[in-house]
């Protein structure tokens, strides 16, 4: 799954209004419920790995 989520393009924030940066929200809640639906040690593990530097 992290293979898959690093090979998509990430959310572009745009400054031009809410109507505008409307299916960038729908995608990033797309990739939210993903993350949602993995079981507890693998959000754990996720949380571990995003949360560390690189030098870990």
């Amino acid at each position: 799954m992290l293979r898959e989520l690093a090979l998509h393009t990430p959310p572009n924030v745009t400054n031009e209004g809410w109507l505008n940066a409307l299916p960038e929200l729908l995608r990033s809640a797309r990739v939210g419920r993903r993350l949602a639906r993995l079981d507890a040690s693998l959000r754990q593990t996720l949380l571990t790995l995003f949360a560390g530097s690189a030098g870990d």
